[in-house]
C-alpha cells in the first residue's frame, strides 16, 4: 500500500497545494515533487505523527546596495570638421571599490560627479568622459565614457553564511564582512548584531508512515525523501527550536514530536524493528544528546603470526620499510603515509610496533568503509554511520583504538599541546612496493556485527559505550 501511495497518490499538479485545517500560516504550500519509493517486506516501517515546517517568508532584511560602472566604447567619425557623427560600439559593465561605493552611497558624489535618482532606487551620474578628446580632421578614433551607479535594496539575511537578494547571487558571501564582489558589481551592506531568526515555521501536524527513508502523509498523498546528508540539517536548524528535526531532498523540514529525542530517528526504527540492543553497538552522542549507533568489524586474528609465523615482532628497518612482507601488506590495505603520520599524535613506542599497528589500522579502516558500503544496498546509514565513514575517508579516526591496544599494548593520546618530540612515523618507497597483494591474506570477507563474532575473552571490549 505504501508504495501504491508513493507512486500514484501524487499526480502531476501545480506548485501549490492547498491545505485545509486550523493552520495559523498561510495555506499555501510548496509541494515536494512526485518520487518514486517502494517498501521491501523486511524494511522497518513505523506510524507516528509528523510536524511539517515550511520556509518562513518574513527572514531578517537589512539595506543594501550595488555599485557598478557602465563602461560605453564610442567611434567618432570627423570630415574636416563638417560632418562628425558617433556610434556606440560596446557596452561593459563593470565593478568598482568599495571605497568609492560607500562614498558614492553616503555623499551621492563619486570623483567629483553627483548621482541622481534617476528612477526610484536607482542612483547614477551622466555620462562622464574618461578623457579629453581630439578629433582627427580626416578619420576616427575611439573613446570612452562611464555612467556610475548604485541600487538600493534590501538582503534577507537566513544564517550568517546564507543570504539572498534580488541585488545578485550571495551564495559566495557571508553576513559579517558586509561587503561581496559579484560579476560585475559590488554589494555593501551594514552588517546587523541582530541574530538571525529560525528560517521556518510550523504548518501543521499530521499522521505519517515512516520508513528509513520516506515520509508519507496519507491523508494529503504527499511523500517526502529524507536528505541523507544528517550535516546540511544540523547547520539549517543551529537557529531553530526544533526538535527530532530532519531536511528532505525537497527542502521541507520534518519533525517528529512523539519520537524520543535520546536518539536519532533512523536509530529508533531500526531498534522498533529489531525490538532489542545490538549488543556491540558504539554510541556517538550528538551536540543536542542525541544518540545514534554504529557496529564496528570483527576484530581480527594478531597480525604478527600472520606475517612472520611467529608471535614475536622482528627487528625490521622502518626507515624505510624494506620487508617483503610488510610491503605486501601496506599494498594490501592501501596503507598510506597519512597513515603512518597518526603515529604522531599518540605516545612514543618502537618502530617495528608502530608500523604493525599502522598496518592494521589501515585494515580495519578497509573492512569498516566495505561494511558501510554493503549496508548502503539495504539502507541509509545512519548519522554515526555517516560520521564515521567521513572520518575514516580521511585516514582519521580512534575507533579501533580498543581492538589496537589489546593487540600491541596500549597506547595513549598524546595531549593536543605537547608538541614536543613527536616521534618520527615509519615510511616507505612507493616503488618498492609489489605489485600483487596474493602473498599472505584472505580475500577481504563479507564484514559482520561484531556482536555476532566476538573473540571470546574481549567481550567487554563489545559493550556498548556512551
Amino acid at each position: 500500500m505504501f508504495a501504491l501511495l508513493c507512486i500514484v497518490g501524487l499526480p502531476a499538479i501545480s506548485a501549490e497545494y492547498q491545505i485545509c485545517g486550523t493552520n495559523p500560516y498561510a495555506n499555501a504550500l510548496a509541494l515536494p515533487p512526485a518520487i518514486h519509493c517502494s517498501v521491501s517486506s523486511n524494511e522497518p516501517l513505523i506510524r507516528t505523527n509528523v510536524t511539517l515546517y515550511a520556509d518562513r517568508s518574513n527572514h531578517l532584511q537589512i539595506p543594501a546596495h550595488k555599485c557598478f560602472r557602465d563602461l560605453i566604447k564610442v567611434r567618432v567619425y570627423n570630415f574636416l570638421y563638417i560632418r562628425t557623427t558617433h556610434h556606440v560600439i560596446g557596452r561593459e559593465r563593470l565593478s568598482i571599490s568599495t571605497t568609492d561605493c560607500h562614498e558614492a552611497i553616503k555623499n551621492k558624489v563619486i570623483h567629483g560627479h553627483a548621482l541622481t535618482e534617476t528612477r526610484p532606487g536607482l542612483f547614477s551620474t551622466q555620462e562622464i568622459e574618461e578623457q579629453n578628446i581630439s578629433l582627427p580632421l580626416l578619420g576616427s578614433s575611439i573613446y570612452t565614457r562611464s555612467t556610475y551607479s548604485f541600487v538600493t535594496d534590501v538582503i534577507a539575511v537566513i544564517d550568517e553564511e546564507t543570504m539572498a537578494s534580488s541585488l545578485g547571487n550571495l551564495d559566495n558571501c557571508t553576513m559579517p564582512d558586509g561587503s561581496c564582489r559579484v560579476d560585475d558589481a559590488v554589494i555593501v551592506w551594514q552588517p546587523s548584531s541582530e541574530l538571525p531568526s529560525c528560517p521556518t515555521q510550523e504548518v501543521e501536524t499530521f499522521e505519517a508512515l515512516v520508513t528509513l527513508r520516506h515520509v508519507l502523509i496519507p491523508e494529503y498523498e504527499l511523500a517526502f525523501e529524507f536528505e541523507p546528508n544528517f550535516f546540511k540539517t544540523y547547520r539549517l536548524l543551529q537557529l531553530c527550536n526544533i526538535s527530532q528535526g530532519y531536511r528532505t531532498t525537497s527542502n521541507h523540514i520534518l519533525a517528529f514530536p512523539n519520537i524520543s529525542n535520546t536518539m536519532m530517528l533512523q536509530d529508533f526504527i531500526i531498534h522498533q524493528a529489531h525490538n532489542r540492543l545490538r549488543r556491540a553497538a558504539k554510541t556517538l552522542t550528538l551536540a543536542d544528546n542525541r544518540t545514534s549507533e554504529y557496529d564496528l568489524v570483527t576484530q581480527q586474528p594478531r597480525l604478527a603470526p600472520q606475517l612472520f609465523e611467529s608471535d614475536e615482532i622482528p627487528s625490521f628497518d622502518t626507515q624505510p620499510i624494506s620487508d617483503i612482507r610488510i610491503l605486501h601488506a601496506i599494498r594490501k590495505w592501501n596503507v598510506s603515509q597519512n597513515i603512518f603520520n597518526r603515529s604522531r599524535l599518540y605516545e612514543s613506542e618502537d618502530q617495528q610496533t608502530t608500523a604493525l599497528r599502522s598496518i592494521r589500522y589501515a585494515e580495519y579502516r578497509i573492512r569498516q568503509l566495505e561494511y558501510f558500503k554493503s549496508l548502503t544496498s539495504t539502507r541509509p546509514l545512519t548519522y554515526a554511520e555517516l560520521t564515521i565513514q567521513r572520518d575514516l575517508d580521511t585516514g582519521l579516526s580512534d575507533i579501533f583504538d580498543a581492538y589496537l591496544n589489546m593487540e600491541f599494548g596500549k597506547l595513549p593520546m598524546r595531549s593536543p599541546t605537547d608538541i614536543t618530540d613527536r616521534p618520527t612515523p615509519p615510511y616507505f618507497l612507493p616503488s618498492s612496493l609489489p605489485n600483487t597483494t596474493s602473498i599472505w591474506t584472505p580475500t577481504i570477507q563479507e564484514s559482520t556485527y561484531a556482536a555476532e563474532n566476538h573473540i571470546s575473552g574481549n567481550d567487554s571490549t563489545l559493550e556498548k559505550e556512551s
